[in-house]
């Protein structure tokens, strides 16, 4: 006999469910199919099949607790209860059953995907690295360890389990993946000839358009990466994150009419850092018929605070002369918007919901709501500090130039956007300028030590009000692309900012943003080091200086 009968396994069930010992129960209905493993096996399919939820959790706790050395119950148990777990107990449940069945992929993957749930990638990506090298090697498990590589960081590893994978099966979602890692490591060609070909495979794919729309939008081909994120936005319209890439693309070919009206759907898409403060009230679509007081709050960082202030002015002129407008901010930047903007009512960011209003916008949804379609033509500079008689007023016969060089390391994508001190050296070498340190947090305090000649006015900056006055005093600002970069737009000063690879969609393209027309933006390979960036940061600093 192959199979247990259907009736075997159904009387099974009912003692198990009624409180018998399993053990018991197969023992007693059992004798006529010899093998307890294979039964075990039978058992589970069957209960899975046909049990209703409350009945196959009873079954699966009791069979885990009468053959807690099986791997078969361990599975059951963990498949069953795996969203209830605490995970550090799924993990140890999950090891013990991979050690009772050290050959089966099932096992393996789903150790892997227990400690994935726990954020612990290395372990996970270790555990596929040791199964491939016990020989226990396929697409899926090569697959596997792709993946856990690319979210570990290691691009080029990723790469080569990918090719592995490939080998034993082309299939597209590991095309995909490709893709992807090989962008991370600027292997463009090899990541547009893996979504080309994932497209043969499916030509329906929504992922590979979205790969590609990435990958134009980088090498600064907007126009395509609009196509490309439209493509799968038509074969996957629900996506928030396709959308998001949309609204990016649409944001940085400078078709800001369409982008900010996509960009509303940016709080559905999970990457997106910030979470919605006012659920269910964010509820205007036109200034029009607005009556009683409408609150913008504020969202993301403090740079986002200044880039988006130009708007206050404008808002204020369309907003019906019956509606109130309080405007919040970040407590960091008050007194400087306060004093930008004196028709305004500005109130510091508050944890504590802000309630009584009729109104509730998020401050990126203000262009949307103005219908935004050119935020060039701006007036320079939109930000006024009040004077700061305490701060040291900055002489110089010679150009004075201000730099920072890395920003928040909570950001998500720091890693991208700021360097470390040591990779700076190259900027200072041989320029007729005198230069000012504007670093805060990380490194701060530490640039005297490593270049005496450069001027720390880290103690100096206690808010960006004071922050805002001594830049004003610079003549050209140097940045990484953090919000001293927006201040020093937003005040009109010369400067240059440094992109990472995947360049945000506020710098747009080319060397110039409709944003901030005084700044130079200058964006970084995916090859190219930090340290061989500020030299080239230096090269266009000389040119800048040669005209001041």
């Amino acid at each position: 006999m192959d199979h247990p009968p259907r009736d075997l396994l159904s009387a099974i069930a009912r003692d198990v469910i009624a409180g018998f010992d399993p053990r018991k129960s197969i023992a007693r209905h059992g004798s006529e199919f010899p093998n307890p493993s294979r039964l075990l096996e039978e058992l589970r399919a069957h209960v899975e099949r046909e049990a209703t939820p409350d009945a196959r959790r009873k079954i699966a706790e009791s069979l885990a607790k009468s053959f807690p050395n099986t791997f078969v119950s361990l599975d059951f148990y963990c498949e069953t209860f795996k969203r209830e777990l605490k995970k550090s107990s799924l993990i140890r449940l999950r090891s013990r059953a991979a050690s009772l069945q050290p050959k089966s992929k099932i096992a393996t993957v789903r150790l892997a995907e227990a400690l994935e749930s726990d954020g612990q990638m290395l372990a996970a990506l270790e555990v596929m690295r040791a199964a491939i090298r016990s020989g226990l090697s396929d697409e899926i498990l090569s697959f596997k360890a792709g993946y856990y590589a690319n979210l570990s960081g290691d691009h080029s590893q990723a790469l080569e389990f990918y090719k592995k994978a490939l080998k034993a099966e082309v299939h597209h979602r590991t095309l995909l993946n490709m893709a992807s890692a090989a962008r991370h490591i600027g292997d463009f060609e090899l990541s547009e000839a893996s979504s080309k070909r994932a497209i043969l495979l499916r030509p329906d794919i929504w992922d590979a358009y979205y790969n590609l729309g990435n990958l134009r939008r980088e090498i600064g081909n907007v126009q395509d990466a609009v196509r490309q994120s439209a493509r799968a936005e038509k074969l996957k319209p629900e996506s928030a994150s396709v959308k998001w890439n949309l609204s990016h693309a649409l944001m940085a070919s400078g078709d800001f009419a369409k982008g900010f009206k996509v960009y509303r759907d940016r709080w559905f898409f999970d990457g997106f850092p910030t979470r919605i403060r006012y659920p269910g009230i964010s509820n205007v679509d036109s200034v029009k018929g607005l009556t009683g007081s409408l609150f913008v709050y504020c969202e993301q960082g403090v740079g986002d605070n200044l880039l988006f202030a130009r708007f206050i002015p404008k808002l204020l002129e369309q907003l019906p002369e019956a509606v109130t407008a309080t405007f919040e901010c970040y407590q960091s930047v008050l007194n400087l918007l306060q004093n930008s903007f004196p028709q305004a009512k500005i109130v510091p960011y508050d944890k504590t919901l802000r309630e009584g209003y009729d109104f509730y916008l998020p401050l990126f949804d203000v262009p949307a709501l103005l219908g935004i379609a050119d935020v060039s033509g701006q007036a320079f500079p939109y930000i006024v500090p009040s004077p700061r008689p305490e701060l040291p007023t900055i002489s110089s016969s010679r150009p004075k130039v201000g730099i920072v060089w890395a920003g928040n390391p909570k950001f998500t994508h720091d890693q991208q956007r700021s360097a470390k001190i040591d990779d700076i050296d190259g900027l200072f070498e041989g320029l007729n300028a005198d230069f000012y340190c504007f670093q805060k947090g990380r490194d701060e305090g530490v640039i005297s030590e490593r270049h005496p000649d450069v001027v720390d006015l880290a103690p100096h900056l206690t808010d960006f009000e004071a922050t805002a006055v001594l830049m004003q005093q610079m003549d050209v600002v140097v940045s990484t692309c953090t919000s001293t970069a927006n201040l020093a737009g937003a005040l009109g000063k010369k400067g240059i900012v440094l992109t990472g690879p995947a360049r945000d969609w506020r710098w747009m393209t080319g060397r110039t943003s409709d944003w901030f027309p005084s700044l130079t933006i200058l964006q970084r390979s995916r090859t190219q080091s930090w340290e061989s960036f500020f030299v080239d940061a230096r090269h266009e600093l000389a040119r800048i200086l040669e005209h001041i």
